[in-house]
């Protein structure tokens, strides 16, 4: 972390060093003349910047190293909870919820387990911080289908998108993610709470809704429709993957809500 805020102090001496230049005179004027000497020369300059003892390099840092370790932290945190939740991912997607270990996500993430804890809290927390990525993604899935669809159009452009997406590992890790848990008897309840409240955000609700109206869609709450759609479709793919057969025609799938 000091390298690279060294390197972004660098950077902005060289843009910047005769104000930095001005400033440790402020700080620092017994070497007043060694550093004007070297002001001509930009890399000498540096040299003598940094290596005269006398010189107050932690005000220095203070001043400009504060927004930079403060970034550097923050970008840190994301990098290490993003490969916590990777990992979580693959583990629960293999074991479901009670048999998935933490052990097993540190170890994948190359992450201590105290770190986990300290990040996550519990082992229902990560999971739920994993369930709530999955459902900001699908929400951004509908931002790009776009709205004022039919329930058929959605759940089509939904399934093709699936479809299209099964080179990704990302992708097929998630799909195998829902598939595990979502026909796991022991994942925790929260989870079928959290998907029909996210689901009832998607614009699909409103569209079975309507659908439902019309006499096209099977009764009930169209958030738990939709997660049943949902898991179904998940299952499907995963199997289809694994034994290496072809998925469904769309209209298979849209029987599943089809009144």
């Amino acid at each position: 972390a000091i390298l690279v805020c060294l390197i972004y102090i660098f950077e902005y001496i060289n843009y910047n060093y005769e104000q930095v230049l001005h400033f440790v005179l402020q700080i620092n004027g017994k070497r007043k003349n060694n550093l004007i000497k070297s002001k001509n020369n930009k890399h000498i300059y540096k040299i003598t910047f940094f290596c005269y003892n006398e010189i107050y390099f932690s005000e220095l840092f203070y001043s400009f190293g504060d927004d930079i370790m403060a970034t550097l932290k923050k970008q840190r945190r994301i990098d290490t909870d993003n490969r916590i939740k990777a990992a979580a991912v693959e583990v629960f997607a293999e074991y479901g919820y009670e048999r998935a270990q933490l052990s097993y996500m540190s170890k994948i993430a190359g992450i201590s387990i105290g770190l986990i804890g300290q990040n996550f809290g519990s082992k229902q927390d990560l999971f739920m911080s994993v369930v709530r990525d999955g459902y900001d993604n699908l929400h951004k899935i509908f931002n790009d289908i776009g709205e004022n669809k039919s329930w058929k159009e959605y759940l089509i452009e939904l399934l093709q998108y699936f479809k299209s997406s099964m080179n990704d590992e990302e992708i097929k890790k998630r799909i195998a993610f829902t598939s595990t848990i979502a026909n796991s008897k022991d994942t925790p309840h929260c989870y079928l709470e959290e998907s029909v409240k996210e689901l009832e955000k998607t614009p699909v609700a409103d569209a079975l809704r309507i659908g439902q109206k019309n006499g096209e869609v099977k009764d009930g709450h169209p958030g738990i429709l939709y997660a049943l759609f949902f898991r179904t479709a998940c299952n499907i793919i995963v199997s289809c993957n694994k034994n290496n057969i072809a998925l469904p025609e769309d209209e298979w799938f849209l029987s599943l809500v089809r009144k």
